[in-house]
């Protein structure tokens, strides 16, 4: 960490009020949201957040997690392709 420029100080207002944990644990989950999102889009996102909710492991770490999340969204993609031509059909 680098330190302050001289002659720089922190502002810090007495009077302010303090965040509660409730809001700063809020602050967070949205940040780390926001950084999923950036990172891997928001559809893998979206679905890390319903495994996380059931609380799924996927044994065999960090590449078989990724290798569902492809798989699950391939069939997912598919899914919306057939239904799409299935509605063109009729």
């Amino acid at each position: 960490m680098r330190p302050m420029p001289e002659g720089a100080a922190p502002v810090v207002d007495e009077d302010m009020p303090k965040q509660d944990e409730e809001e700063l644990r809020r602050r967070r989950a949205q940040a780390l949201k926001s950084w999923l999102e950036d990172e891997l889009g928001t559809e893998k996102t979206a679905l890390m957040a319903v495994l996380a909710k059931h609380r799924v492991q996927i044994p065999g770490g960090g590449d078989e997690a990724k290798a569902l999340l492809e798989e699950l969204l391939e069939w997912k993609a598919e899914g919306v392709v057939n239904a799409r031509s299935t509605d063109a059909a009729d």
